[in-house]
This record gives C-alpha cells, structure tokens and sequence, in this order.
C-alpha cells in the first residue's frame, strides 16, 4: 500500500522505484498464500514443518485484511499495477462483502461483541477502503454495503449524544475512540 501510493505521488526516478517496490510485494504476496480459494485474506502464515515453507495459517479472516489488501491495489492498479490487479482487488471485495455481511447485509467482525482495541477499527478500515475500489471499479453491492451499514449504525448502534459502539447492527455497545473512528469511515463511505 505504502509503495503504491508513494508510486502514484513521486514524480522522480524514485517514484519507479517505489513502483517496483510494489510490484515485487505484491509478487510475493500473491504467492505467499495468505490468499485462500475463498478469495480471503487469512490473518498470517506459519512454517510447513515438512517442507520448510511458509503456508496460509487458515486462521481467522478479518476485515481489515481484506480491507488493507483493497487499498493496495486499487492504488496500484492506478499507477501500472495492470488490469489484472484490478480483478484481484474486485475479487476479494465480492467476496469480503458477501463474507461479512449478516443481518440483512450489516459487516460482521468475529470478534464481536468483545473485540479488542484494534479490532474495534477493522469494519471502517474496510469499508474505507472498499469505498476507494468503488471509485474506479463500482459495483451494486458495493453501494449497498455503505447504505446498509451506515442506516444500521445510524438506527440502531448510536446512542443520545451520537456516539457509536462495535456491533454495527445493535444493541449499542460502549462507545470508544475506535468504535467512533471505525463508524465514521462507514458513515463518511455511505456520504460519497
């Protein structure tokens, strides 16, 4: 993400630099495995004690994965990444967004109700990122997502003083900084 977005920005021999930065991390990233036939992003990679290799760990997928790996390449399909890049990100946004979403299409963390601090973030990061995707590559799902999420939070996870906790589709939990942070990327995604 950092490399393509650097790419896109730096008007200099470097600016090649950083796009062959990109181009080597996603190569690796795309063979690493972290990238399951589901078309998710797994949360790590662990060693293969028979071959010595790192493999896909097959644990939990979050959104903020999918979300961070969206950005990435809808950035770098922008700045020479190729068309083919373009599908990848298209590929795990269908289905992150078919993945995630329960109770009439609201996202759903598994963590939730009890995620931690950081995991408090990761539906914003998402959507934030699934928002950039559909600046250059919309599709129906993709408006229904920043529709649904942002009318749940709205209806049913905000409280008095407009304030928003984790479960996007209620009850309210106790609002914090990074339930507001996450809730407002949604919020602002659905604006645009």
């Amino acid at each position: 993400s950092v490399a393509a977005h650097l790419a896109s920005r730096v008007y200099s021999a470097d600016g090649q630099k950083y796009a062959d930065w990109a181009s080597r991390e996603w190569k690796w990233f795309y063979a690493s495995g972290m990238i399951n036939g589901d078309h998710l992003v797994n949360d790590g990679l662990t060693l293969d004690a028979g071959t010595g290799k790192c493999i896909n760990n097959k644990k939990t997928v979050w959104t903020y994965n999918q979300g961070v790996l969206i950005g990435a390449l809808t950035e770098w399909s922008r700045t020479g990444g190729g068309a083919d890049i373009l599908t990848h990100a298209l590929q795990i946004a269908d289905a992150s967004v078919a993945h995630f979403s329960v109770k009439q299409g609201v996202l759903h963390e598994p963590c939730e109700p009890n995620c931690g601090a950081a995991g408090l973030q990761f539906k914003g990061i998402f959507l934030r990122n699934l928002r950039a995707l559909d600046a250059i590559a919309s599709e129906p799902q993709f408006q229904r997502a920043f529709s649904v999420n942002a009318d749940s939070i709205w209806t049913k996870n905000r409280s008095p003083q407009n304030t928003f906790g984790t479960v996007w589709s209620g009850p309210l939990t106790t609002p914090d900084a990074g339930t507001q942070s996450s809730a407002l990327d949604a919020l602002v995604a659905a604006v645009r």
